[in-house]
């Protein structure tokens, strides 16, 4: 790929050859050094394990549906969706971490490279995403599909082509939207807006369901699909936007790099006389007297406000917010039915969520982009890394579980009354409570003091799929075991309580340990730096 033919068609798309493949050997060195470790298709491990595990999902699809004898149709479409579903969750957050963090264009802005060159090499880690996954997902589907009575001897072919042609079509339309917008956005304002094109194409996955019922509403994929002059012109369509968006990449990006990474200040100025309020000074005593302190309480304060600014953590949460907002629309429908009524409710699902919510942050709290402060924990007594750890929980279970099931409870209370609302709410809070003891053993390290890894995010989505199974087969022992009977459920809210309790307890000192072994690391590389000269 280096020889003249494949440089010829470099040039022809506006890329220098020699500045391309420089690139390229650069990032391809920072990773394996494990300088930049923020990109799926450089990491090479993650991606095969990847692979693999969807892989293995898209062949008990394809048995399943088989043995069900599903129609050709229907079996290829759901495999394009899945193959949809799967990149969208990969490639958009890919091409916004690329595109809208680039730290090491500050390093690069100066050299004599045009955009459309640096843009290439940063995102040619894509077409490796690509090769990997959409053969994982669709070729033993394809081969399968054989044996369905539709099938003709070269639908494996056929397969394979559309599963390709709509993977290539996704990630150009991806990379065409954040070339709408590095072209249209103002620089300071395009790190939000890149989380937003994160966010939207997640939720429109998510609500598919009901963005169908709506289509159907209107009757448009009748009308539509009977004119093949429609279905070509919104073809050529979206390709032209795409393209319009990718030549957008090749203005002046780079010159643009500095007040893309820098941003827009989050923080105001504190003005001068500034007082701590009546209400810090309660803050205080509640945190000295349940969780250890000014420490505790400046870990709580570290973290509460670091989880707002902090860009990388923000992204990882991306992909959970079409799930709020889902569940927070159908929460009045589920408060209809109480779970003790005898009937099934979907508040079963609801510790559940809460769960998920936090088995998503725990694993990216200890990530973020500036991992070279970590030094400055260096300069804390160590006998306050203890508190530290509990103020981390603590910033944790009070807004996520103590402040939401506070108003489920006056809501419940309304819709059900005071005993059924008091006793499902303790149950939701104390198995939450156990949920969060035992996902602190995923906070491996001082929050926000590593640099992030592209594993971190790209396993999530499995994860969920198994924790899924998990939680459905929990739901259904509420159901059968516990919720029958008004005592079951007190006597569940005592074990989980008194679980919660010591889980906890434990998981707070394996926190403590596991910061101060990589404060130990951090101090020993420190000193690795001095180097004695003959």
């Amino acid at each position: 790929m280096r020889g003249p033919r494949f440089s010829g068609l470099l040039r022809g798309l506006g890329i220098d050859p020699k500045r391309y493949w420089l690139l390229m050997d650069l990032f391809r060195t920072l990773t394996e050094r494990r300088e930049a470790m923020n990109q799926l298709g450089r990491d090479g491990v993650s991606l095969k394990i990847l692979t693999v595990l969807y892989g293995f999902i898209s062949i008990l699809i394809s048995l399943g549906m088989v043995a069900g004898e599903a129609h050709l149709r229907t079996y290829l479409l759901a495999f394009l969706g899945l193959t949809a579903f799967v990149l969208v969750s990969l490639l958009i957050p890919e091409i916004s971490n690329s595109l809208i963090n680039p730290v090491e264009g500050l390093i690069l802005a100066h050299q004599p490279i045009n955009g459309a060159t640096y843009t290439g090499a940063k995102l040619s880690h894509l077409v490796r995403i690509l090769l990997y996954l959409v053969p994982a997902v669709n070729l033993v589907p394809a081969l399968a599909g054989m044996a369905l009575r539709e099938a003709r001897w070269y639908y494996p072919l056929e397969h394979m082509l559309a599963a390709i042609l709509f993977a290539l079509m996704l990630a150009l339309v991806g990379c065409g939207i954040f070339g709408w917008l590095v072209r249209f956005v103002p620089a300071p304002r395009l790190r939000a807006a890149g989380q937003v094109a994160e966010f939207l194409p997640m939720l429109g996955l998510f609500s598919f369901s009901y963005i169908g019922k709506f289509l159907n509403s209107l009757r448009l994929p009748g009308w539509f699909t009977g004119h093949w002059q429609l279905q070509a012109g919104l073809g050529v369509a979206v390709c032209g936007l795409a393209v319009s968006g990718l030549r957008s990449l090749s203005g002046d990006y780079l010159v643009r790099v500095s007040s893309i990474v820098q941003g827009r200040p989050a923080a105001k100025p504190v003005p001068k006389g500034f007082r701590p309020s009546p209400g810090a000074a309660g803050a205080s005593r509640l945190f000295r007297a349940f969780f250890g302190g000014q420490a505790s309480r400046a870990a709580f304060e570290y973290v509460r406000r670091m989880m707002v600014r902090e860009y990388q953590f923000r992204r990882a949460l991306v992909s959970l917010l079409p799930m709020c907002i889902l569940l927070l629309a159908g929460l009045p429908a589920a408060l209809k039915v109480s779970p003790f009524s005898g009937h099934f409710s979907r508040m079963h699902f609801t510790p559940h969520v809460f769960g998920f919510l936090l088995f998503s942050i725990c694993p990216a709290l200890p990530y973020g982009r500036d991992a070279k402060g970590v030094w400055v924990f260096l300069v804390a007594p160590g006998r306050a890394l203890g508190p530290f750890a509990r103020g981390v929980h603590a910033a944790l279970w009070l807004p996520i579980v103590i402040v939401p099931h506070l108003a489920l409870l006056a809501v419940a209370a309304w819709k059900w009354g005071w005993l059924d609302a008091c006793l499902f709410t303790g149950f939701s809070a104390a198995l939450v409570s156990l949920y969060l003891g035992l996902e602190l053993l995923l906070i491996n390290g001082v929050p926000f003091s590593k640099q992030l890894r592209s594993a971190a995010g790209a396993f999530m989505l499995p994860l969920m799929m198994v924790g899924a199974l998990a939680a459905g087969a929990m739901v259904a022992l509420q159901y059968f075991l516990v919720f029958p009977s008004r005592i079951g459920v007190a006597a569940a809210i005592a074990v989980f309580a008194g679980a919660a309790f010591l889980v906890t307890r434990r998981s707070l000192k394996s926190l403590e340990d596991t910061m101060r072994f990589d404060l130990g690391v951090v101090s020993s590389e420190a000193s690795l730096i001095y180097k004695e000269v003959d």
